[in-house]
C-alpha cells in the first residue's frame, strides 16, 4: 500500500470546506481505502465517503452510518440545496468521471435535478468513479490529489444536500421536526462552510474566466486548484435570505483580475475585464 499522508488529505478537507473531518486509510483488496468523516457527527448518524483505489481507477461511495436515517431525510430540501449539490456533480462528469445517484430506491439522472424527488429522502446511494487512468505509474502526491478531487466532490454534494451555506427555506421546507430536534442541528453545525465556493470551482474549473490565468500550469502541483472565487452580484446587494447559486451567482478569478474588477464601483463585470484585455493585446 502506498505510504498516503492522511494528514494531508485531512487538511485538505478541512480548508476546502470549513468543517473537521476524520481521514483514515486502510489497505484494501486493490489498494488503499482512505474514508474521509465529519468529525462532529456521531459515526452511526452521520456519514464518510470511501475512496477506493484500484487498477486503472478511483472509486469513491458515499456511506451513510447505520442509523443516519435522520440525517438522509434533511438531504436535498431546498432548490438551492440541490442546485449546488448539481454543481459538484457537474464538476465530475467535465472531468470525465461517471456518477451513479440512486434515491428513494430509484436511479435517477445526477445531472438532471428536476428528476430527483421533492419528498422526504429515505435513503440515497452516490458513487463516483474516474476516467481510465493508472494508479501505479502516479507518484504518492498525484494519488493524493486524485483522493481530494474526486473525493471532494461527493463529500462537498453531500455538504451542499445537507443545506451548507443556507438557512432552511421555509417556503419549501417539507413537514419538519420540532424546532431544536437533533436532526436540525446536524445543519446548523456547518452553517458557516465555504461550500459555495467548492461547488463554483467543482464546476467551472481553477482557470480565471477573465484572462484564462492557470495557477497549476504556471506555479505547478503546489498551486494546483487555486483560484479566487468573485460574486457575480456584490454581497451588500443581495437581499435578505437570497440563496447563492454556485454557477450563476459566482465565478472563478484570478488574483490579479478579482482585484482589478473591484477597483471601480460598481465593479466590473468579467466580460468588461476580458474586453479590457483584449483591446490591450492587439
Amino acid at each position: 500500500m502506498r505510504n498516503l499522508q492522511v494528514d494531508r488529505i485531512q487538511h485538505h478537507f478541512v480548508e476546502t470546506f470549513g468543517v473537521t473531518v476524520a481521514a483514515t486509510v486502510a489497505p484494501g483488496a486493490s489498494g488503499p481505502v482512505i474514508e474521509v468523516a465529519p468529525a462532529d457527527l456521531a459515526n452511526n448518524e452521520g456519514f464518510a465517503v470511501s475512496v477506493r483505489i484500484g487498477w486503472r481507477t478511483i472509486e469513491v461511495d458515499f456511506r451513510p452510518g447505520r442509523y443516519a436515517g435522520d440525517f438522509i431525510a434533511l438531504l436535498g430540501r431546498s432548490a438551492t440545496a440541490r442546485r449546488t449539490a448539481l454543481a459538484f456533480f457537474e464538476g465530475i462528469n467535465r472531468s470525465g468521471g461517471r456518477l451513479r445517484l440512486v434515491i428513494n430506491g430509484v436511479e435517477l439522472n445526477p445531472l438532471d435535478v428536476n428528476a430527483w424527488p421533492t419528498v422526504p429522502w429515505k435513503n440515497l446511494e452516490i458513487r463516483a468513479w474516474s476516467h481510465p487512468l493508472v494508479p501505479e505509474e502516479l507518484g504518492q502526491q498525484q494519488i493524493e490529489r486524485e483522493v481530494m478531487r474526486w473525493g471532494g466532490s461527493v463529500f462537498g454534494a453531500i455538504l451542499a444536500l445537507a443545506g451548507v451555506d443556507e438557512a432552511v427555506e421555509s417556503e419549501e421546507e417539507w413537514p419538519s421536526e420540532p424546532e431544536g430536534s437533533r436532526t436540525t442541528g446536524l445543519i446548523n453545525r456547518y452553517e458557516r462552510s465555504p461550500v459555495n465556493r467548492a461547488a463554483c470551482i467543482a464546476a467551472l474549473g481553477a482557470t480565471c474566466r477573465a484572462c484564462g490565468f492557470d495557477f497549476g500550469a504556471v506555479y505547478g502541483d503546489a498551486a494546483e486548484g487555486f483560484i479566487h472565487v468573485h460574486h457575480v452580484t456584490p454581497v451588500s446587494q443581495l437581499g435578505a435570505g437570497y440563496r447563492v447559486d454556485p454557477v450563476r451567482d459566482l465565478v472563478p478569478v484570478c488574483p490579479n483580475c478579482h482585484a482589478f474588477i473591484h477597483l471601480r464601483e460598481p465593479p466590473y463585470t468579467v466580460q468588461e475585464v476580458r474586453m479590457i484585455l483584449h483591446a490591450r493585446r492587439t
